[in-house]
């Protein structure tokens, strides 16, 4: 592999790159990577490998981190994996390891077709998920990271053994609808304590644009390069999108869509 090449990596694929640390049933990968070490890391049956170049990965990942640290870039920003941290990963998001620590980290993965198939209100649900594409790390409560750990190791011992059984793949989806609404419940909080936060102050416009903005670019960037597009989605025009941005992030709104370019 280059490491110019973006591979986009299945569930599949990371299950038979080492079977034997979780499960795998019709689209969700269940898993726990018990002592991580950078130098293990790199072993050939290791399936952190795949990461150690920019890898899009095509699920929707949950990971809580119960011990040591990863450092990863996601969408061309940089993030820490810690002890009582959640990622939230969304399809398709572009993702490289840079550093890992001795780790254990609780993993689950679905496809979209999967979540489909899932009896769960999602409009009700989305709300919660669009502020993470700003920031997909996510500080735990103690009592949320027992929680989320042990719900994740009860999964991950039932689908061991669910598979031929009756209503097997009932079973599995009752368990992902409650570990979606236990991480709705975090999101929920956290979403709170900033609304809380910001109780008495003026609600930056440049920051909203800015974050609107970021979402429409990850949804359409395979399609729509053309600055005119994304000022148009926010009903402003091109120039004035542009010095928003620019004032925010201190890039500018094209330098945005050349950078998700260039990944893709």
């Amino acid at each position: 592999m280059q490491k110019s090449d973006i591979v986009t990596v299945s569930l599949k694929e990371l299950y038979e790159k080492n079977p034997e640390t979780g499960s795998f049933h019709d689209g969700c990968l269940i898993a726990t990577n018990h002592n991580i070490y950078k130098q293990d890391s790199l072993q050939k049956d290791n399936p952190m490998t795949l990461f150690y170049y920019p890898c899009r990965i095509n699920a929707i990942a949950a990971v809580v981190c119960e011990k040591g640290k990863v450092l990863f870039t996601s969408n061309l920003k940089r993030y820490v994996l810690q002890e009582n941290t959640l990622i939230l990963n969304m399809a398709n998001t572009i993702v490289k390891v840079d550093e890992i620590e001795d780790s254990i980290l609780h993993i689950l993965a679905f496809d979209e077709n999967f979540l489909k198939d899932i009896h769960i209100d999602i409009q009700n649900l989305v709300p919660q998920f669009l502020h993470i594409l700003e920031n997909p790390c996510i500080t735990l409560l103690p009592e949320e990271t027992a929680d989320l750990q042990q719900i994740f190791r009860l999964i991950e011992e039932e689908s061991r053994n669910l598979s031929g059984k009756a209503y097997e793949k009932e079973i599995l989806h009752g368990y992902i609808s409650v570990v979606l609404y236990k991480i709705c419940a975090v999101l929920k909080r956290v979403k709170q304590m900033q609304e809380t936060a910001s109780v008495g102050t003026v609600k930056n416009r440049g920051d909203e644009y800015f974050r609107n903005f970021m979402i429409h670019l990850q949804q359409h960037y395979c399609e729509e390069r053309s600055l005119g597009y994304y000022a148009s989605l926010l009903h402003i025009t091109p120039k004035y999108l542009t010095m928003l941005i620019k004032q925010v992030s201190g890039r500018s709104a094209a330098e945005w869509i050349d950078d998700f370019v260039i990944l893709e």
